[in-house]
């Protein structure tokens, strides 16, 4: 038994994401919904695909109603211990962020002056360097890079440290 997942969200899917946003009323939540029931339609099907509709509306249906119970129980969790509350990033002022972007602006533009093989030597060995966490090796890093890209890696350290 196989299912003609284009033909079968075409009928399905629009029905399905209405029904859902009329449920939950929000649209994002909705269609997150509606793209789990057709996901668990293509990774589990059904066993009977005699009524495949209402299997769709189904499994939308709890998936959207378990996502509201996580949402609920977690700002519960947050009111009872506001010191558990996640803190993100802090916010990075504008002038750090344009500086980010000239920097990494000039970067790319001294990256694009090389040749490919000398380009791909020098990230493969950045990336080696980054993931290996050893921040100590970053002047050995820019020094066996401004040898091996000759010129055009000097020119780029220099513009990146003129910021």
């Amino acid at each position: 038994m196989t299912i003609d997942l284009e033909a079968t969200f075409d009928a399905y899917h629009d029905g399905l994401h209405r029904y859902l946003v009329r449920l939950v009323g929000d649209p994002d939540l909705a269609a997150d919904a509606a793209q789990e029931a057709f996901l668990r339609l293509a990774q589990r099907p059904p066993r009977s695909l005699d009524n495949l509709k209402a299997w769709l509306f189904t499994v939308g249906t709890n998936y959207a109603f378990d996502t509201l119970k996580v949402a609920r129980r977690r700002g519960a969790i947050l009111q009872e211990s506001p010191d558990r509350t996640p803190v993100g990033e802090p916010a990075v002022a504008p002038d750090v962020s344009l500086e980010r972007q000239e920097r990494s602006r000039v970067v790319r533009n001294g990256l694009d002056k090389l040749r490919e093989k000398e380009r791909v030597t020098l990230l493969m060995r950045a990336e080696r360097f980054l993931l290996s966490g050893d921040r100590g090796r970053f002047g050995h890093l820019v020094q066996l890079g401004r040898r091996r890209c000759g010129a055009s890696a000097a020119q780029t350290r220099g513009g990146a440290s003129a910021l």
